[in-house]
């Protein structure tokens, strides 16, 4: 709370590793849904977890020139946010927000309230993990 007051809040486990494995379903089939575009065998979606300080970064990258579209389907359910890329159809970035923007913690303590998405090729996104050092 920004005002120092306390708040009762509930809490689940979520395995993280299968919220992003259904990420890159969900980008995947957002980019089908959104430019007609489906993945081949040379090409894959890589989603992670952003931490507060990595989220303005890709705010930008949400930012830059291409095919942007926003969507909410069930009232908040997912919320996303993403743009492809309008000289490689195939590589697109989404942000997944789950559940009117829910926070999740990682076992390091570090909060996120969603998930990144990166569609492509395989060696563009190999280049991108080891950039993000994922």
């Amino acid at each position: 709370m920004t005002d120092g007051s306390f708040a009762l809040t509930t809490s689940i486990p979520i395995d993280g590793e299968k919220l992003e494995e259904l990420a890159k379903f969900m980008g995947r089939g957002l980019l089908f849904h959104h430019g007609g575009v489906r993945l081949t065998d040379d090409q894959s979606a890589l989603a992670f977890h952003l931490d507060s300080h990595a989220e303005s970064s890709f705010e930008s990258i949400l930012n830059m020139a291409g095919d942007r579209v926003e969507g909410d389907l069930g009232g908040g359910t997912l919320k996303y946010t993403g743009i492809r890329s309008k000289t490689e159809p195939h590589v697109s970035v989404w942000r997944l927000e789950f559940y009117d923007g829910i926070r999740t913690q990682s076992d390091d303590g570090s909060y996120s309230r969603g998930v990144i998405v990166l569609t492509g090729s395989n060696a563009f996104l190999c280049r991108m993990k080891n950039h993000l050092k994922l």
